[in-house]
């Protein structure tokens, strides 16, 4: 797990798994929120998809701190992405599978969200 406290606006969280070809970034240029999930295996283009997060002009709280916290299943082949504690993007690399919030951009990978992917 990685995970940090920051303003919405200026974020760069990685995690890589060890012994895992998969890694993920939050990434928050100050325009956009992006979660990208990743392979080493192919560093002339890493990226497997990008999962639009949120638009940095649409948070109305942007000036209080947050906790972005990015997890790993136990089996080390499901990734998500966590704001405060709230679940906004999921993907899972064995079914090559990603959904998020914004259910945006569309891609090969994308599947609709559903808010039963994270209840208990």
């Amino acid at each position: 797990m990685s995970r940090g406290e920051f303003l919405v606006g200026n974020i760069l969280l990685d995690s890589t798994i060890q012994e895992q070809s998969y890694y993920a970034v939050f990434e928050d240029d100050g325009d956009t929120g992006y979660f990208y999930v990743c392979d080493h295996r192919h560093p002339e283009q890493p990226v497997i998809d990008a999962l639009h997060i949120y638009d940095v002009q649409s948070i109305s709280d942007k000036e209080k701190i947050s906790l972005f916290e990015i997890m790993w299943s136990a089996d080390k082949l499901k990734t998500a992405l966590f704001i405060n504690g709230r679940c906004h993007a999921i993907f899972d690399f064995a079914k090559m599978e990603g959904r998020c919030r914004s259910n945006f951009p569309n891609s090969q990978y994308r599947r609709d969200w559903s808010d039963e992917l994270v209840s208990p």
